[in-house]
């Protein structure tokens, strides 16, 4: 009843997939940069520090210069190719839910050259098969209007679920650190001097977990806003209260909202992504069911089977 399984497996989607993915990684890969610069560098600085004085006026200048790189080059690199990639999704989405492009929110699209540039690093990764029925298949059974609003709760509840997963991930991380130095310095019969001097030490790693926590928390809640907006519309669309033009104006407005989740959520990395992404798309694509069940038995003439 609609084309979204085709269109979405189409070569010119691929491509911006597998584009916006390489730049991504990309992203991903700057931050992992980021974070040896900024907080193992330091740490390790500051451990030499403390066993030679002398190198104290090194560790201050090398955190003085990480932080003007972080601030400089680094972090304003990440959010450019954070932006771009969330336009070349924004274009997928908007050519295979069949919708309207919102210069207003998204600017102007990506430049082919872009497109080019990152497409063929994604062609040449095997895992690239991985990137087809992006959303799930089984929504071609349902109206447009209705399929396009099934996917874009199937955006919130992923990124809900996998930014909850690795909130939990670092908070946990942070705990079992303290706990290991506390045992430590328990064991090693630690001065006070000395326990406060490892603290210190590792204070880079412990913020930057926590704010890893925080981000992706509060990244958790916004993606499940915009699920329960999709379910809301969804529910309403089923029932009759929304006509599909209706439903199509409401697409456009929570589209704007997932761009704006795309562009300001903190990078999740790959491996994390991966090891998840079986698990949860089973889950998805079970839940999706569900919901499709419940319209043909609210609908049974507009079944097909």
């Amino acid at each position: 009843m609609n084309q979204i399984v085709v269109t979405q497996n189409s070569l010119r989607n691929l491509r911006r997939l597998a584009a916006q993915r390489d730049l991504y990684s990309e992203a991903k890969r700057i931050q992992v940069w980021l974070i040896a610069v900024s907080t193992m560098a330091v740490i390790i600085w500051s451990g030499l520090s403390l066993a030679n004085p002398v190198l104290k006026p090194y560790a201050s200048l090398w955190a003085c210069c990480a932080t003007l790189l972080d601030v400089l080059v680094l972090s304003p690199m990440v959010k450019d190719k954070k932006s771009k990639a969330a336009r070349i999704q924004e274009e997928f989405d908007c050519d295979v839910l069949e919708l309207q492009w919102s210069d207003c929110k998204a600017g102007d699209r990506a430049e082919p050259e872009l497109l080019s540039k990152h497409h063929d690093k994604g062609e040449s990764d095997p895992d690239f098969e991985k990137l087809k029925d992006w959303y799930p298949a089984n929504v071609q059974k349902i109206p447009l209007h209705l399929a396009r609003l099934l996917c874009q709760r199937s955006c919130g509840w992923w990124e809900r679920n996998l930014r909850q997963r690795y909130a939990r991930t670092a908070m946990i991380v942070v705990v079992l650190a303290i706990i290991v130095i506390v045992v430590l310095g328990m064991l090693s019969g630690a001065t006070v001097v000395n326990a406060v001097s490892v603290v210190l030490m590792i204070q880079p790693s412990l913020i930057l977990l926590v704010r890893i926590h925080r981000e992706n928390n509060d990244a958790a809640e916004n993606a499940e806003r915009v699920r329960k907006l999709a379910e809301g519309l969804w529910r309403r669309a089923v029932s009759g209260q929304l006509t599909p033009d209706e439903a199509t104006v409401e697409s456009r407005h929570l589209q704007n909202e997932i761009f704006d989740h795309r562009v300001r959520s903190p990078l999740v990395f790959d491996w994390i992504y991966n090891w998840l992404r079986d698990r949860h798309e089973e889950q998805m694509q079970a839940g999706t069911a569900v919901l499709i069940e419940e319209y043909f038995r609210k609908r049974p003439e507009t079944s097909t089977n």
